[in-house]
């Protein structure tokens, strides 16, 4: 590890910020503390050709601390890493997640919208179906799958190894779920698991409409961790 300080603007123009990475600012509360005490934690920089080709120092953390520095003409101290188990794009957008020193750590949606930018097609559909639905990322992500329980869709998405297993009868589950909140609001549980009974042989949207119906009060009330076997009741 090499330690660095960044004082002239020919020294911060040699550091680039990762196409992929989150918005960065200059921060008021930022500019108060350094202010106050200056800059005391350094930047993290990873010299690497795995962004686009070419060697660069890539910025992988601190980048609102670093563009407040430079707003306040603030020497920054910057830490240069040689990690030895980052080889590809992938492993480059794991270690940046996991750097948590000033930032709030990523949600589902940061690795999404990460791997969509990075030309990965399941991700950018699995965006498409998101938007156009109240349900969130992960409801969504789960049915795509086509995995019955939520363990594990976190991992699985945020490694880019997302793949739609489930398409044609997530969307029908979706459009049908539409239909039925003219009654009663349907739950991402509720969801999950009216997809689960449309697939079933006697299943009848007519039928099971009408169930729905006639049933609003007690699924204003329920609040179950699995509608399967309720609305498999209806099927019957």
């Amino acid at each position: 590890m090499k330690q660095i300080t960044l004082k002239t603007e020919k020294d911060f123009n040699k550091i680039h910020h990762l196409p992929f990475n989150r918005e960065y600012s200059v921060r008021q509360d930022l500019i108060k503390n350094m202010n106050h005490s200056g800059f005391i934690v350094p930047i993290i920089l990873m010299f690497t050709n795995i962004v686009d080709g070419q060697w660069k120092l890539w910025l992988l953390d601190g980048q609102n601390r670093m563009i407040t520095a430079r707003f306040l003409r603030i020497n920054v101290t910057a830490q240069i890493i040689t990690p030895t188990n980052v080889n590809t794009i992938e492993d480059l957008v794991h270690l940046v997640s996991t750097m948590n020193v000033t930032s709030k750590r990523w949600k589902l949606q940061n690795y999404i919208e990460v791997f969509n930018f990075l030309g990965y097609p399941q991700y950018r559909r699995l965006l498409q179906i998101k938007h156009e639905c109240p349900f969130s990322l992960n409801t969504v992500a789960q049915m795509l799958m086509g995995i019955h329980g939520r363990g594990g869709v976190s991992k699985i998405v945020s490694t880019g190894k997302f793949k739609i297993q489930d398409e044609k009868r997530t969307i029908e589950a979706i459009e049908y779920a539409a239909s039925l909140t003219k009654w009663c609001k349907v739950e991402a549980r509720m969801l999950i698991s009216l997809k689960r009974v449309m697939s079933l042989p006697n299943f009848d949207k007519e039928l099971f409409s009408k169930k729905y119906e006639n049933n609003i009060d007690l699924l204003k009330e329920l609040r179950l961790p699995d509608y399967t076997e309720l609305f498999s009741s209806w099927v019957k």
